[in-house]
């Protein structure tokens, strides 16, 4: 896909909760991005994301002096068009929103068929009070292969329980 060029809208929620944090001498991780299937003009008096249907971990950031490099690796069993994206803070509060008004707008498409599709985007920090924010990466193998580890973990102990039970019942 084409790069895409929008700016992000801070919300004032997310924005009053950085300066509450600030005031404390602490920071407020992002911790997730959402992703919906609606397009619409963002506002700064959002709380929630417009047709939320997923909702990822952060995976990876690379750090600027007024932006961050901010992907997640996104897997869903559902199938739809990405056309709206947010972050949300530590305690769920929605700091930013990205959209356009445009219907048609279109960031990427989600399918069940990738087991693993990474967004990426460039979030510009200048209307965030400075030392106010960090970011929590979780681990992208650890939520790939999750479900995959999860059944063979099932399997395993299925086998061992049937393996100690014949040798149970030779006795």
């Amino acid at each position: 896909m084409s790069t895409v060029k929008l700016d992000a809208v801070f919300t004032h929620a997310g924005i009053n909760r950085l300066l509450s944090m600030k005031d404390k001498g602490l920071k407020e991780a992002l911790t997730h991005i959402a992703i919906g299937d609606v397009a619409f003009k963002p506002n700064n008096s959002m709380t929630m994301l417009l047709n939320e249907r997923e909702r990822f971990p952060i995976t990876d950031v690379q750090n600027g002096d007024l932006s961050a490099r901010i992907g997640v690796r996104a897997s869903s069993e559902n199938e739809f068009p990405v056309r709206s994206v947010a972050g949300f803070l530590e305690d769920g509060t929605m700091l930013f929103a990205y959209s356009s008004a445009d219907l048609n707008f279109l960031l990427t498409y989600l399918t069940p068929h990738i087991s693993g599709l990474d967004i990426r985007f460039l979030l510009k920090l200048d209307a965030v009070p400075s030392n106010a924010l960090t970011f929590t990466v979780t681990d992208p193998g650890s939520l790939i292969y999750t479900k995959q580890f999860a059944q063979m973990a099932t399997m395993q102990i299925s086998n061992s329980r049937r393996f100690i039970e014949q040798m149970i019942n030779k006795k």
